[in-house]
């Protein structure tokens, strides 16, 4: 193929009424619409008041502006600076990786009040909205044929910029106006759907924190503010230190500890690492591995059902437990990691992982945390950590709960993620294939 891309385009998946249509024309940017600059002439003190101005961030994180998280600038009468309409296509113009440069986001609507564009940003201004709708904008600037195209315009070493110049030479696919609100419906239906799946998963995730502080003990008191019926005048809980009720093991950092090519992938073993322990327990997207011979050669750090892992340095104080959820048979700690190994007779594992996500544990643990560069924490400060504790009825009963409700969260988060794998799926075939052009 020559350099140019070809005249015109198809995608792989088209509404039934327009398989018989023309091929998407391929355009130039500056056939499309004009470049207009971001705010000029402004000092420190011009911010923090005045006009609504879009900011850097919203930008690069969403397709279209939400007007509500504007930040605010002072306009002198008679200044001239560049006001946003309807339509217009806000363009990052730099970025630490040329794979974030040049994201876009679009004004949907007719802003409220006069308002203005960062600095650190240009816009385009559609010639024409109906060659070019807002609807569609915000997907064809958030395709991967585009983000293939504009990473190539990507200059810089240690920080990428792209030129409006540059810019304005790209050369994207564009259908007719019809199929371009088709896509739009389309898409736009399917992050209405996205959208409400996330506000419930916020919501389910907001009623579990009220939860979590209302059935442990506040800091410095003995009884939880709201208790199951049948444990109403049950009595205080008790309170001891970790080193009373639960082993604190650490990992094996002798002779043996695995090296750089010990590790394999999928092996007998896996060795865990920071990106396995996160706030919302095991995440094991990315593993590394151990053989067998290399894990019988290390004498500490060997993970048994039920055990609950710590997080000692670096994002200090995450936990994650060991139960049969989790799908490997052999599982090992590294050096930035504890075991805590609870004496069930007295502590149940699952109210034990529980309490250890709970406030009461995280303010304690941000509290005792040391270290400029890297947070860490001792086993010796670990061993002194409280822990409050009813009776083993009363800790099953607060576990199932809390369980059910985690599981709840996880299927909603699935959920969502579904969805928006859905969607990019969709838009890879909504939109030409970025592999069929040579930027």
């Amino acid at each position: 193929m020559s350099k140019e891309m070809k005249k015109r385009m198809v995608p792989k998946l088209r509404f039934p009424e327009f398989l018989g249509a023309k091929e998407w024309d391929v355009k130039k940017v500056d056939e499309l619409g004009q470049t207009l600059n971001g705010l000029t002439g402004k000092t420190a003190s011009d911010f923090g008041s005045g006009k609504p101005f879009v900011t850097y961030k919203q930008v690069f994180d969403s397709a279209w502006i939400d007007f509500e998280k504007c930040a605010r600038v002072t306009i002198a009468d008679g200044e001239n600076q560049n006001e946003l309409h309807l339509g217009d296509i806000l363009i990052t113009t730099s970025s630490e990786t040329p794979e974030e440069v040049g994201f876009a986001s679009v004004i949907m609507a007719s802003p409220p009040e006069s308002l203005y564009l960062n600095s650190f940003c240009f816009a385009l201004r559609p010639h024409n909205l109906n060659t070019l709708k807002p609807q569609f904008s915000q997907y064809i600037f958030r395709s991967s044929i585009y983000r293939k195209l504009v990473q190539v315009l990507a200059q810089g070493s240690t920080r990428f910029n792209i030129s409006k110049g540059s810019f304005l030479e790209l050369s994207l696919p564009i259908p007719l106006e019809k199929e371009q609100q088709k896509i739009a419906d389309c898409l736009s239906s399917l992050d209405d759907l996205i959208t409400a799946q996330a506000q419930k998963l916020k919501a389910l995730q907001a009623h579990k924190k009220g939860l979590m502080q209302e059935v442990f003990p506040a800091e410095g008191e003995r009884v939880p503010r709201r208790r199951f019926g049948e444990f109403e005048g049950a009595g205080e809980w008790e309170v001891d230190i970790f080193d009373g009720l639960l082993e604190v093991i650490d990992g094996d950092r002798g002779i043996n500890y695995p090296k750089a090519e010990d590790f394999y992938n999928p092996e007998h073993c896996v060795f865990l690492n920071a990106k396995n322990v996160t706030k919302n327990g095991f995440s094991f997207n990315e593993i590394q591995c151990i053989t067998k011979g290399k894990d019988e050669s290390l004498r500490k750090g060997k993970l048994k059902r039920s055990d609950i892992v710590l997080t000692t340095r670096g994002s200090v104080g995450q936990f994650a437990i060991y139960n049969k959820e989790v799908p490997f048979d052999n599982l090992r700690i590294n050096s930035g990691m504890v075991i805590l190994r609870v004496n069930k007779e007295l502590i149940s594992p699952e109210y034990f992982y529980h309490f250890c996500k709970s406030d009461l544990v995280s303010s304690t643990v941000k509290n005792l945390a040391f270290g400029n560069a890297q947070q860490q924490l001792t086993v010796a400060i670990i061993k002194q950590l409280p822990l409050y504790f009813p009776k083993k009825d009363e800790q099953q009963k607060l576990a199932s709960l809390l369980t059910s409700l985690d599981d709840l969260i996880t299927a909603h988060t699935q959920k969502l993620e579904a969805l928006k794998a859905h969607k990019k799926g969709l838009m890879q075939q909504l939109f030409p294939d970025p592999n069929e052009i040579e930027a």
